[in-house]
């Protein structure tokens, strides 16, 4: 049994490139704009197929060369407490099927979390600094407790591609690259080991980013025939249409929420975004396929900030880890971008720790 999910998992992101090369099609429906947000009119001649990018043309041969996970292995040692931070950072590269814990600051490597993880994705800290992984290979998303490297519970979903999480305070919230022919928010409420309920949009093709604010809405970042958007799911409740709030992006990316409510993107194709609320939004890093890894944003995927909401970190696939700060104040601050680490194997997953209070839902 345990093969053929792993092998559903592998036609289904098979079935995903299929449609980034524009072999598959997605039935166009109309779904709500918010006022402002709306896009311009596009004829069918014009509309282009997803954009694919390095990481995402390469998990084909990920998944194929890694084999599925023995859960009957035992727990493992007890965790212990990192002795030398009270800060980490956590980064996930899905080539290299690893997630590494590192000081902060300093960005020193405090140890390498392996078991359990086949193709690890989004990471995000959770209450008393459990780690929450979206373990792409696997159709789960293995939860670790604070210092640990063995997985101390398991959330499955048969069949999905899970590519990233987010936290609310009763409910954990999982954007699926795919699942089964399509691709959906999985919702899991309380201690639910399961899928609670599913979220979808039918423009979607591929999800990618996952974000709550702190009214509990779900924000979530899919690839469509047309380009990609930004979705929100009012109260990320069962049954909620989606709301399309941003319709021009190039290539789907991570979401994050500041301090003062502000939406927060990656756009894969073209930097780090920063809206007004929801809606005015602005580059404000810029990335390029020609970039120099480690001095511009080459591939920015995931993005989380710290607890108190200074620094953004974002993951790039091509280089490592960035970090994202504002000098100057006013109403339009000055960003500066900065390289602090390089990780091999195609890092997409990044979450400070501790990281900021989980807003209610």
């Amino acid at each position: 049994m345990r093969t053929s999910l792993y092998a559903r998992g592998l036609l289904a992101i098979a079935l995903s490139v299929a449609f980034l090369n524009g072999c598959g099609a997605v039935p166009i429906a109309n779904a709500p704009v918010l006022p402002g947000n709306e896009a311009p009119a596009e004829s069918a001649s014009a509309r282009r197929p997803v954009q694919t990018v390095p990481w995402i043309a390469a998990l084909p041969e990920i998944f194929a060369r890694r084999r599925p996970v023995d859960d009957s292995r035992a727990a493992g040692p007890a965790a212990q407490l990192d002795p030398v931070a009270t800060r980490t950072l956590v980064v996930c590269a899905i080539s290299a099927g690893v997630c590494t814990v590192f000081s902060r600051p300093g960005y020193k490597p405090l140890r390498t979390i392996v078991h359990g993880l086949n193709a690890p994705g989004g990471v995000v800290a959770g209450i008393g600094g459990r780690i929450y992984v979206a373990n792409s290979g696997g159709a789960n998303v293995r939860i670790y407790a604070p210092g640990g490297t063995h997985p101390i519970e398991t959330l499955n979903d048969p069949g999905a591609v899970p590519i990233d999480v987010a936290l609310a305070k009763q409910t954990t919230i999982v954007s699926n690259l795919s699942a089964g022919s399509s691709t959906n928010v999985a919702v899991y409420v309380g201690g639910a080991k399961s899928p609670s309920y599913t979220l979808s949009d039918p423009l979607a093709q591929q999800g990618i980013g996952v974000a709550v604010d702190a009214g509990g809405n779900c924000f979530w970042s899919v690839d469509t025939s047309s380009g990609a958007q930004i979705d929100q799911f009012p109260g990320c409740k069962k049954n909620a249409h989606p709301l399309r709030l941003k319709a021009s992006l190039g290539s789907a990316g991570g979401l994050a929420f500041d301090g003062a409510g502000n939406l927060w993107y990656a756009d894969q194709s073209s930097g780090v975004y920063r809206c007004v609320g929801v809606m005015s939004c602005t580059l404000v890093v810029a990335s390029s396929p020609s970039c120099t890894p480690g001095v511009t944003l080459c591939d920015p995927v995931m993005i989380n900030f710290d607890r108190n909401f200074t620094t953004l970190f974002v993951a790039d696939a091509g280089y490592g880890v960035y970090t994202v700060r504002s000098f100057g104040g006013g109403v339009s601050p000055d960003y500066v971008v900065t390289p602090i680490l390089q990780a091999p194997g195609m890092p997409i997953g990044v979450g400070p720790d501790p990281a900021p209070t989980l807003p209610p839902h």
